[in-house]
């Protein structure tokens, strides 16, 4: 035992030696994927120089896969950035720390032990194992920054503390943080369905409509089962978007990963009715957020676990939000929303009320919200069902992407839309929702698209 696992370590070892050996220099690039820590910066032969930046964001190109096929985790980023070079991401596992600055140096620790490997081997056992442990333990490292990346040192007050994810479990919610503030609630005790409510978007400012979860001056209430950030849909002619005939039940929580600022749940679309079980769904939600922007990642799997799903043809549905009333298109003065400053576009050029039932990857409303400029944007990711979905997107705020109402949105036959999930079958619907500081333009959320297609 002892001899395979050492001769494992060795085989890792030479692997990342023979690959900084081949060339004086390599470029890494450096992000967090789950709980694992990528590499970003410059890295000389473990005899020279070592230089490394922990700061910044995006992928940096890599002329050469810096380790090669006997290290697991070598991916391909999807495109390169600079003509004629590849980029690559490297994922190391425990070799460096979960949280901080990833240390460099600890890597030609573990380089230069390889030479040291052939020796430990010789030792009786069990001491050449541990006297290689220790050493590649206590192997000190420092980080060195690199040249073309210095960076004035923070100084040490309250706002140099990086805001992070965090999510924990509530009485009936789970409640997702950015740094102390609120990010959002998914509450799944309260309502004839889970939601998303508040969600605060940058300088915590409200994204959603309020009502009917709380009385709001200015805002209308109407469709009270608009509420905030959900899903729904008449599934088997049962009606789980207005919550007449359906209602989707928690069933249990699935995972809570704080680190990886996400979470899952199972529900139960059930029968109003009887208490009949149409399917069972997979939520799964990943946070992320920076200075000017906030993100939500959403996941729904439906299992046919209990017959034959069957999506109606409706526009009533799917993935929904309904924003703040400030960015509506219209005004309702009758219901007390007196000035609105909404403006609306999808990603196929099309603007205002004449983005309702259009195919497109994506649609987003920006305007003034409490006298900053916000956007909300919404993306089908590519592998949806009949991407670039259709959506069901009005001028009192209410944006849905909804791939089944082919019925209203495409004046086809009654039924077009309808789509089955066999028995045994499952399908999965992803989408991201952005909110963001700032004007938004079509170019910036192609580009954001095509980061989240990509990297997904």
């Amino acid at each position: 035992m002892y001899c395979f696992v050492t001769r494992q370590l060795i085989s890792s070892l030479e692997a990342i030696v023979r690959s900084v050996r081949s060339s004086a220099l390599r470029r890494l690039s450096m992000r967090r994927l789950n709980e694992t820590i990528q590499l970003r910066g410059f890295l000389t032969s473990p005899w020279g120089e070592v230089a490394v930046s922990a700061a910044g964001e995006g992928p940096i190109s890599t002329t050469q896969p810096f380790v090669n096929s006997q290290i697991d985790a070598c991916h391909p980023l999807p495109e390169p950035h600079v003509s004629g070079e590849r980029e690559y991401s490297i994922a190391l596992g425990g070799a460096f720390p979960k949280s901080g600055t990833p240390n460099l140096q600890s890597l030609v620790c573990l380089a230069n032990a390889l030479d040291l490997c052939n020796w430990f081997m010789k030792r009786p056992w069990p001491y050449g194992l541990v006297i290689l442990i220790a050493f590649v333990t206590v192997c000190p490292g420092q980080t060195v920054e690199t040249p073309k990346q210095k960076t004035e040192p923070k100084r040490a007050n309250a706002q140099s503390v990086e805001k992070k994810i965090s999510v924990e479990k509530d009485a009936g919610a789970i409640v997702v943080k950015y740094g102390n503030e609120l990010f959002t609630r998914y509450d799944f005790s309260s309502y004839a369905k889970p939601i998303l409510y508040p969600v605060i978007g940058p300088k915590q400012i409200p994204m959603t409509r309020n009502w009917p979860m709380k009385a709001t001056q200015g805002e209308a209430n109407d469709h009270p089962h608009h509420k905030s950030m959900w899903l729904g849909h008449e599934l088997n002619g049962l009606d789980f978007w207005g919550e007449t005939t359906g209602s989707v039940k928690h069933d249990s929580v699935v995972e809570i990963n704080s680190e990886n600022g996400s979470f899952s749940v199972k529900n139960d679309w059930v029968s109003k009715k009887d208490g009949t079980i149409i399917c069972t769904e997979i939520s799964a939600f990943r946070f992320g957020a920076v200075a000017e922007k906030k993100w939500i990642d959403a996941t729904h799997t439906f299992y046919a676990s209990h017959g034959d799903i069957h999506f109606e043809d409706t526009k009533e549905g799917f993935f929904a939000i309904r924003t703040h009333p400030d960015l509506r298109l219209s005004p309702d003065e009758k219901r007390g929303v007196e000035k609105v400053f909404g403006q609306a576009f999808n990603s196929q050029g099309t603007t205002g009320k004449a983005i309702w039932g259009q195919k497109a990857k994506w649609v987003c409303y920006w305007g003034p919200v409490d006298e900053q400029v916000v956007g909300i944007a919404i993306f089908d990711h590519a592998s949806n069902l009949r991407h670039p979905t259709t959506w069901h997107a009005r001028e009192y705020g209410l944006v849905t992407a909804n791939p089944f109402g082919l019925h209203h949105f495409q004046k086809k036959e009654k039924g077009a839309g309808t789509h089955t999930v066999k028995k045994g079958d499952q399908i999965t619907f992803r989408y991201r929702v952005v909110f963001q500081l700032g004007q938004q333009t079509a170019e910036e959320l192609n580009r954001q698209f095509d980061e989240y297609v990509g990297n997904w």
